[in-house]
């Protein structure tokens, strides 16, 4: 959970640390999904962001919150949600399956964060 969010979803990507000519990019949709998850009410109230300072990232996952299963899921979605807006597969059949997995997610987060949504 002390991982750093930049490196971790880079790796998720299948970009080593080292490589950082995209890393501007990257950060820029990693910050967009913590945006769409402090609108459902997920992670610190807020708002959380990732910054690039002398070509680095220092933010950790435990930056983002303390609460492992919402980081489980907060990961799982930008990791899919960036593959997706960064490097979107060539077929439209598992672009539509990311997209539907990152949906459900999403859902998960919201119902994850407030309970009391499912019995409205």
């Amino acid at each position: 959970m002390d991982e750093e969010i930049l490196t971790s979803v880079k790796e998720y990507l299948g970009i080593t640390s080292d490589y950082t000519h995209f890393d501007k990019q990257i950060a820029s949709d990693i910050n967009t999904c913590f945006s769409i998850l402090t609108q459902v009410g997920a992670g610190p109230a807020t708002g959380f962001a990732i910054t690039i300072s002398d070509g680095t990232s220092s933010e950790t996952w435990r930056d983002y919150s303390n609460d492992e299963t919402l980081v489980g899921f907060a990961r799982e979605y930008i990791e899919k949600m960036v593959r997706i807006m960064f490097d979107p597969p060539g077929s439209s059949f598992v672009l539509d399956s990311m997209k539907r997995i990152a949906e459900e997610v999403l859902w998960r987060i919201n119902v994850y964060v407030d309970p009391y949504k499912l019995n409205e």
